[in-house]
């Protein structure tokens, strides 16, 4: 009888140290996230009127990935976020009404850095 006492007892410290053991190793585990860069666009027309009416599109130029994500702010601010990536990204502003041309300009991201652009419509 004795012996299953202890039996137990010994179980119930290794109960106490189990959560620490688990949370130790989930910390070992766990994936570093990488730094995510912000890309900050403002478009105008050549009166220098925000542009609202356009459609971005990015390219790095390194990897060929043309997948990002961009959101309108209004007022012709663009945002594209969840960048992981340093390096030359070529900008593409693409013009829905047809009175401007498609145009693009060269964009680096630098480490830990957000970037704000300014690009200018030109008409056709």
């Amino acid at each position: 009888m004795r012996r299953k006492g202890m039996v137990i007892r010994k179980m119930q410290g290794w109960g106490l140290l189990l959560p620490f053991m688990l949370l130790a190793v989930s910390v070992s585990c766990k994936e570093e996230v990488p730094f995510q860069y912000v890309l900050q666009v403002t478009v105008v027309d050549e009166s220098g009127e925000p542009a609202d009416e356009v459609r971005l599109s990015l390219r790095n130029n390194r990897t060929g990935r043309d997948s990002y994500t961009c959101e309108s702010k209004g007022g012709g601010r663009y945002e594209f976020t969840g960048l992981t990536e340093t390096g030359t990204y070529q900008l593409w502003v693409h013009e829905r009404g047809g009175d401007y041309k498609d145009d693009f300009t060269n964009v680096t991201l630098e480490e830990y850095k957000t970037v704000s652009v300014g690009f200018r419509l030109k008409r056709l």
